[in-house]
């Protein structure tokens, strides 16, 4: 069975047993980090699941995943058009996150679930005409 959905205007095609798998790895992923995860007063706090450096240079979609899974639900995508040739850096290569407007974190920092998160990632210019 094929489940067609669009994500931010481009098509995704995938199959039940891959929409299942990654919710298995999801649930595993929070299972095995459920002691970074606290309740109080209804609020849901998470620990960062790594520093702030670690994410340099990763792909932005990968970076972005994994925050889901550690169960942050508010993501932005900010895409850094700096790119020329994609030589030295890739594209897609995440070039900083920052939570609750802090650049600067560490696994001890606790977030709330909804707190803002944006990954700034390196893009290509866009064309320009002559």
């Amino acid at each position: 069975m094929k489940i067609l959905g669009y994500l931010l205007g481009k098509a995704i095609v995938e199959t039940a047993e891959e929409i299942a798998g990654k919710a298995l790895d999801t649930a595993e992923k929070i299972a095995r980090n459920k002691e970074e995860i606290a309740v109080k007063n209804g609020i849901v706090y998470i620990k960062a699941p790594h520093n702030s450096g670690y994410y340099f240079d990763r792909n932005y979609l990968e970076v972005r995943d994994e925050l889901i899974a550690f169960g942050f639900t508010n993501i932005v995508l900010l895409p850094q058009k700096d790119l020329i040739k994609g030589w030295l850096t890739k594209n897609g290569a995440t070039a900083g996150v920052s939570i609750n407007d802090k650049s600067s974190f560490t696994t001890k920092d606790k977030f709330r679930s909804d707190a803002r998160i944006v990954i700034t990632y390196h893009t290509f210019k866009e064309n320009i005409r002559k």
